[in-house]
């Protein structure tokens, strides 16, 4: 009986594993469809361009602001000047509405686990809840989005920046 118990026990963690590894799959494929075009693949921008994602996202996420910051970009758009990773850029990063709140949480919690800093904790990853509740409240047009960027950017630790 014992054995029995434990050979669940370790099909229900593989499943769990699997599943994840699936989840986080899609995610990437999602960020590839939709983002790696101005993105790059891994996230690392085109200096000048496009920021870099990858090593900033994560550590935007590790604070109240930051997080719906992030969840407002994506689902919102932003619009105008903004100094990112060195680099003045003035430009437009589309709403990505349309994508399911399922969808927006993966690929947030896909690019927040993407070179983690080893001096940050690590974000929590973006459920589908937390991205609906911020499609839910007030819409923002990009503009407005990319006003509060600077309020937020003065309180994320440097490697967001």
């Amino acid at each position: 009986m014992m054995r029995g118990q434990v050979t669940r026990w370790l099909t229900s963690l593989l499943l769990v594993f699997s599943c994840h590894a699936v989840a986080d799959e899609a995610s990437e494929a999602t960020f590839s469809a939709r983002c790696a075009l101005c993105h790059q693949k891994g996230a690392v921008g085109v200096h000048g361009q496009f920021p870099r994602l990858a090593g900033r996202i994560g550590p935007l996420a590790t604070f109240a602001q930051g997080r719906r910051f992030i969840e407002e970009v994506v689902i919102f758009g932003m619009a105008g000047r903004i100094e990112a990773a060195g680099d003045t850029l003035v430009g437009v990063m589309p709403a990505f509405s349309s994508l399911t709140d399922e969808e927006l949480a993966g690929v947030l919690s896909y690019l927040a686990a993407l070179d983690p800093p080893a001096n940050v904790k690590r974000a929590a990853p973006f459920s589908s809840t937390e991205v609906a509740a911020v499609r839910a409240a007030s819409p923002a047009t990009a503009t407005q989005v990319n006003s509060q960027r600077s309020a937020v950017m003065s309180a994320a630790p440097k490697a967001a920046r």
